[in-house]
């Protein structure tokens, strides 16, 4: 606004300069064709600036974007960066640790946190009310709630993805961004690795991330640029934390036993990505050019480890009185699958490594920051490492 204010008061003022140069140079009987001629001069400029004052009073400040989830471990990290970016946020979420996740930005003019469920129409109507942006992290994650038959798990992750994209269609969004799984090969083509996923998602709910990203290709049009991100391993600390989840499941583990334990000699290599970097690929998405994203699947690895690796990166954190057990066992799957980092072109580097993320752990272990309850289900860690998981 005050750009444009600027902009405003230069075309006042070099109106009001060749008004003065045009005046005097007819007091002192100059021709009125030589004033004239001063006098068009105005016009090119004053056409500029003025062309600059439309540009700059009618731009795009940022998006209005729903993100669904946004309370969950990703959407944690993810808000607050959209915010500071200057973008109008909604979090549509079931908030089951309360709204104090984001009390750094309560009462903050771009942010609305809406309690509710995106799978009921009218609370997802509501939310969609002003956004041209969608972000769709919300899902059910864990071994438990995601195995066979489970009616939560479908309902959620693919019965009700049809009706939001339809929902967010007729709402007029104009960017739709999905979250889907790593793990699972386009469209549905590519089977997850031979000998089961070495992560806590079963083979349901790679099925069902598969089979969203086929309808939101089939719903891609003009005017609705759709987009899909697999991420891989998460790890990290964020305000909603998780720690059933690949190298934070480790992480916990070891800390909290004092040891940990693998099986199958942890040749399998698992892609990974900090949180942060992963919300901060999100926000570059989301920027893109529609033309970039259009019907593009994205894969967010920043990192390729060996559960080994993985696991020696811990202990490293831990100190020298934590054990690591290697047993013997067949390896699950290929134990180098073809997981490349982001594409560069993106503009994306990667700021934090998995040692990042372990040692932020520890640190918040020991200082008492994060806590977690037995009974919370997200933060009960694996027995092996044949259960790490990803958000």
């Amino acid at each position: 606004m005050k750009c444009s204010k600027l902009v405003l008061w230069s075309c006042l003022v070099a109106g009001g300069e060749t008004g003065l140069l045009v005046s005097p140079a007819a007091a002192h009987g100059t021709s009125v064709g030589s004033s004239s001629g001063a006098a068009l001069l105005i016009f090119p400029a004053a056409a500029i600036l003025f062309a600059l004052f439309l540009v700059l009073t009618h731009r795009k400040k940022g998006w209005s974007v729903l993100v669904t989830g946004g309370a969950g471990y990703v959407g944690s990290a993810l808000v607050p960066k959209l915010l500071r970016q200057g973008h109008n946020v909604v979090v549509l979420d079931l908030f089951p640790d309360g709204k104090d996740i984001f009390k750094m930005y309560q009462g903050h003019e771009n942010l609305r946190q809406i309690r509710g469920d995106f799978t009921d129409p009218a609370t997802l109507g509501s939310s969609l009310r002003g956004c041209d942006a969608v972000i769709h992290l919300a899902c059910v994650t864990g071994r438990t709630e995601c195995e066979s038959g489970s009616g939560l798990a479908k309902a959620t992750n693919l019965a009700a993805f049809g009706p939001l994209v339809d929902a967010a269609k007729s709402a007029g969004v104009k960017r739709f961004v999905f979250a889907s799984s790593l793990r699972h090969g386009g469209g549905g083509d590519q089977p997850a690795p031979a000998g089961g996923s070495p992560l806590d998602e079963t083979g349901e709910f790679l099925e069902h991330k598969g089979q969203c990203e086929q309808l939101l290709e089939k719903a891609r049009s003009p005017g609705f640029i759709a987009c899909t991100v697999r991420a891989a391993a998460v790890c990290g600390v964020a305000p909603s934390q998780r720690l059933d989840a690949g190298v934070n499941a480790l992480a916990w583990k070891g800390f909290n036993n004092g040891e940990i334990r693998i099986t199958g000699g942890g040749r399998q290599k698992i892609p990974n990505i900090h949180v942060e970097d992963l919300a901060a690929f999100y926000l570059i998405v989301l920027n893109q050019p529609d033309a970039r994203i259009d019907g593009a699947t994205c894969d967010a690895i920043a990192e390729n480890l060996t559960c080994l690796e993985m696991a020696e990166t811990v202990v490293l954190a831990l100190g020298d009185d934590f054990l690591l057990h290697v047993e013997p066992g067949a390896d699950l799957g290929d134990p180098e699958p073809p997981c490349e980092v982001i594409d560069r072109g993106f503009g994306f580097e990667a700021n934090h490594s998995v040692a990042d993320a372990v040692r932020e752990l520890v640190a918040s272990f020991q200082d008492g920051n994060i806590v977690p309850s037995p009974k919370d289900l997200r933060h009960v860690a694996t027995e092996t490492m044949q259960q790490v998981s990803r958000e």
